[in-house]
């Protein structure tokens, strides 16, 4: 679906974990706000097929979502380029 987003959550122990889930919010000046919110949590809590995770940001080493949202915290570098 054109809306769909994707999220990869990379482990401190080396694992990962790959959800797929629809845009949660159309108002693009609302995005970086939440987005802010979240990552002031200790936790990222999903609803995954009838279940509920909670994820500590302590075990996580990087968490990779895309596409990129639309707006992004003030804080965030753009036009950035990954080298491997």
């Amino acid at each position: 679906m054109k809306n769909d987003r994707r999220i990869t959550i990379a482990f401190t122990d080396g694992t990962d974990m790959q959800f797929e889930f629809p845009k949660q919010i159309d108002d693009p000046s609302k995005i970086a706000t939440a987005l802010r919110k979240t990552l002031s949590e200790n936790q990222l809590v999903l609803a995954v097929e009838g279940a509920m995770y909670t994820i500590p940001f302590s075990n996580v080493k990087y968490i990779r979502v895309s596409p990129c949202p639309d707006k992004l915290p003030e804080t965030a570098i753009l036009g950035v380029r990954l080298k491997e």
